[in-house]
């Protein structure tokens, strides 16, 4: 291919280090920056995700958002919604990371 690049890559000490993208390790690139990735997806998106597709909350003549009443409802719904929100954004956030690893693979 002819360029190179180089990738930053977060190690299971927090630390970093920078590596290459090859067909080698191209699989455990994906999957590291997947899941960094996945975990800095936060509660706010969610939230937005469950006001935009579900209707308010009406109690009297008081309205509530529906991620602020299932939060302090069942915070345990909550919570599990969240990760199970965060495993379906997996396919797109992997799709992202492969399409801009493979752009960036060295074989040379």
């Amino acid at each position: 291919m002819g360029n190179s690049y180089d990738v930053l890559v977060n190690k299971e000490d927090d630390s970093y280090k920078i590596m290459k993208v090859t067909s080698d390790n191209i699989e455990s690139l994906i999957e590291e920056q997947v899941e960094a990735k996945l975990e800095l997806i936060e509660e706010s998106e969610y939230d937005d995700m469950l006001d935009e597709c579900t209707p308010m909350v009406q109690i009297g003549t008081l309205e509530y958002s529906p991620s602020q009443v299932l939060k302090a409802v069942d915070e345990v719904a909550y919570e599990l919604g969240f990760g199970e929100y965060v495993d379906s954004r997996r396919e797109d956030v992997e799709d992202e990371v492969r399409t801009e690893l493979e752009s960036q693979l060295d074989d040379d």
